[in-house]
């Protein structure tokens, strides 16, 4: 019976070897192309998609690394990054962006919270209406910090026009400026607060539902 278990065992460990000697080409049979291959595979399978801003205004959307230019984007267009390759020196990112899917050069992209990605792609789908939800409103601020003085609050129901959004801060809020010159926080640093990004025509259809 031991000898049967033996003679499984080694032709197991056979076939496997064989079949690696098969999958495997001649170029790899150096030290360095198997380092090399495995460096590869370490490096795909640690990538993770995640969410970002384009820092630099004017980055070029290619379709493919180093090629074709198909768009400019402005500086804090939300992407949502799904690839990544090398190209010489430099890492590029496959993108899904308000203007379509392309790459942009690593370095023109920052990463961001899930919360800031939102609001930024509703902003740039043109809703720009703030609408409070919060059953005791949401208080404006002077500057973009909570220890700034305040500009009044926004009351349930209310809305304001944003201007444009922010940089996150510091503690990780995301800031609306409103086009009277206050500044509403979107998120308490953690998560969402109770605004919503909405056109003016959704805006008044979800007070209608209330009045």
């Amino acid at each position: 019976m031991k000898n049967v278990i033996k003679r499984t065992v080694c032709a197991a460990l056979t076939a496997v070897s064989l079949s690696a000697c098969v999958v495997v080409p001649s170029a790899l049979n150096t030290t360095a192309s198997k380092t090399a291959l495995v460096n590869s595979i370490e490096a795909e399978a640690a990538f993770s998609p995640f969410y970002g801003t384009i820092s630099i205004l004017g980055t070029s959307l290619r379709d493919r690394p180093n090629g074709r230019n198909i768009a400019k984007l402005w500086q804090f267009t939300p992407v949502y990054v799904t690839d990544e390759t090398r190209v010489g020196r430099n890492y590029w990112y496959k993108v899904k962006t308000p203007d379509g899917e392309g790459w942009v050069n690593g370095r023109y992209v920052d990463k961001c919270s899930t919360e800031e990605y939102i609001i930024r792609s509703k902003f740039a789908e043109g809703k720009r209406i703030a609408f409070v939800t919060a059953r005791k409103g949401i208080g404006c601020k002077k500057s973009p910090s909570m220890n700034a003085a305040s500009a009044g609050t926004i009351w349930f129901m209310g809305t304001a026009e944003i201007e444009r959004i922010w940089p996150t801060s510091s503690d990780g809020i995301v800031w609306a400026q409103l086009t009277d010159g206050s500044f509403l926080p979107l998120t308490n640093g953690k998560s969402m607060n109770s605004v919503d990004l909405m056109t003016k025509e959704q805006a008044a259809r979800m007070r209608s539902l209330y009045y």
